[in-house]
């Protein structure tokens, strides 16, 4: 009779694997980096693995300096538009049901506007197969310019919508994109923040975007800017899929009749 239960409670088990959505997470990993991420806007004056840093390894740093600011570049990229410095990496055309997750080092340092402004984002770029730019973009990231330090997202219907979490110095924060086919999720720290249900039509994933924003030389899109040399720290996020509440508790429920029906048995 045991194996009976226990070959049953495999098949519920089996059952529910099989009927739980498993999110595949397709974020590159940045130890070999920056092979095979090519530059998006504006190279950032470093991209690439610095090894160990406050307890991860292979992380990616995003190195912002003076000299690729505003006004100091070469002829034809000294708009706001080459601000935005950093590199993509083609995803292949990912589909629904993938997710980019990567974790943020977020400073004491990074909390205080005063020393330095600092701006650093995960885009998603998403294809969409309509007009002269085919792409759709979630942006979930970290920005200390225009009001306190917070995480915030980008919806294209709304514009950027700041997030609600309460940020710690010196501490890693998990950041996660999710595209289901209909909606962009965002997630901090495995906990869902935001919901965009306007996809606008993206069919997948195009590129991954790393980002860091260049506040130096009188920046007219942000002026007041607090410029200086800085480095955005990020790694990969290793985490399993875990199903959701519901089927837990429908797998927890049909174990715990198991566990009655042997009970009875005996008795």
């Amino acid at each position: 009779m045991q194996r009976f239960l226990f070959a049953v409670a495999g098949a519920l088990f089996l059952a529910l694997a099989q009927s739980v959505a498993w999110a595949a997470e397709i974020m590159p990993s940045f130890a070999t980096a920056p092979s095979g991420w090519t530059v998006d806007r504006y190279a950032p004056n470093s991209f690439g693995n610095v090894g160990t840093f406050a307890g991860r390894n292979d992380v990616l740093g995003i190195g912002i300096s003076p000299a690729d600011g505003f006004g100091s570049r070469p002829s034809g990229f000294n708009s706001t538009f080459y601000n935005t410095q950093g590199r993509s990496y083609d995803l292949g055309g990912a589909g629904a049901g993938n997710s980019l997750s990567a974790s943020l080092y977020i400073s004491t340092a990074m909390l205080s506007a005063a020393n330095g402004h600092v701006r650093t984002d995960m885009w998603a770029s998403m294809f969409t197969g309509v007009g002269a730019d085919p792409h759709d973009y979630g942006i979930i990231g970290f920005t200390n310019y225009g009001g306190a330090a917070r995480l915030r997202v980008w919806d294209a219907n709304v514009g950027w919508v700041d997030l609600g979490v309460t940020l710690v110095g010196d501490t890693w924060v998990d950041l996660s994109f999710a595209f289901d086919g209909i909606s962009y999720e965002y997630s901090v720290d495995g906990n869902l923040v935001y919901t965009d249900l306007t996809t606008n039509g993206a069919i997948n994933y195009d590129d991954v975007i790393m980002q860091a924003y260049n506040f130096n030389g009188n920046d007219p899109a942000a002026p007041g800017a607090i410029g200086g040399s800085y480095t955005a720290s990020w790694a990969n996020i290793e985490m399993a899929a875990v199903p959701e509440p519901t089927s837990l508790a429908v797998f927890g429920l049909g174990v715990m009749g198991l566990t009655a029906a042997r009970r009875r048995r005996r008795a």
